[in-house]
């Protein structure tokens, strides 16, 4: 769960699901699914591996980039969410 300053919203992952979701905090309305189901997909993971899990924003390119991991990955991932 990270708080995006720049666009006065939430990002926050889907426990035992690999999306995130962009939440409008006043009215808790998801504004946008993410699928990174393609990032590290079940079949290529290690037995011990699971879901996404872990999700923070980069500040210092103003909430352009997301660092994310899942439980038991070995490796964490800095991608772009695109809006559009």
């Amino acid at each position: 769960l990270e708080y995006d300053s720049t666009s006065n919203t939430i990002i926050a992952n889907i426990w035992y699901q690999d999306f995130l979701v962009r939440i409008d905090p006043t009215t808790g309305f998801v504004l946008k699914i993410y699928n990174l189901q393609s990032l590290r997909p079940r079949e290529s993971r290690g037995p011990k591996e699971d879901c996404l899990n872990g999700v923070a924003l980069d500040t210092t390119t103003g909430g352009a980039v997301v660092w994310v991991t899942g439980k038991w990955w070995p490796v964490v991932y800095k991608i772009r969410l695109i809006d559009s």
